[in-house]
């Protein structure tokens, strides 16, 4: 019979217990502001994806690509907290009808077992910084 104290001490001194923040979401809203000033992006499909080395990818798209459309695509990192939550630190690009420029995402979320509610700022060296929110649900 195998003892439940050796799981515990493999974990703590051979292989690590670090936080597991594999997974792939939904975004199921997201949006530019905050409070009243909120404004959701309509026709909104997208996902997040975190690989088993942390690495991240966001890739956003709202509107119609033959009209009026934003998508952003983004990779970087996702840091944990220890406590389930997490931060997506994000770079890429973001683009509209004729034009595309540079971006960096840095959302600090906050998860359930199912969902998580991202915030934080969107950053250009082209156009100011601004608020942005990201809703999550776990695929």
């Amino acid at each position: 019979m195998s003892s439940p104290v050796f799981p515990v001490l493999a974990c703590l001194f051979f292989v690590g217990c670090g936080e597991q923040l594999a997974g792939e979401w939904s975004i199921t809203d997201a949006g530019f502001g905050t409070g009243a000033d909120a404004v959701s992006l309509a026709d909104l499909e997208g996902t997040v994806v975190i690989e088993g080395d942390d690495t991240a990818t966001l890739v956003l798209q709202s509107g119609d690509l033959e009209g009026d459309y934003l998508v952003i695509n983004t990779e970087g990192v996702a840091v944990g907290s220890g406590d389930g939550d997490f931060s997506l630190v994000v770079t890429g690009f973001q683009e509209v009808p004729e034009s595309a420029i540079f971006v960096d995402l840095n959302l600090d979320c906050v998860a359930t077992e199912v969902d998580a509610t991202c915030t934080g700022l969107w950053e250009s060296l082209a156009l100011d910084s601004q608020q942005m929110f990201v809703d999550l649900t776990a695929l």
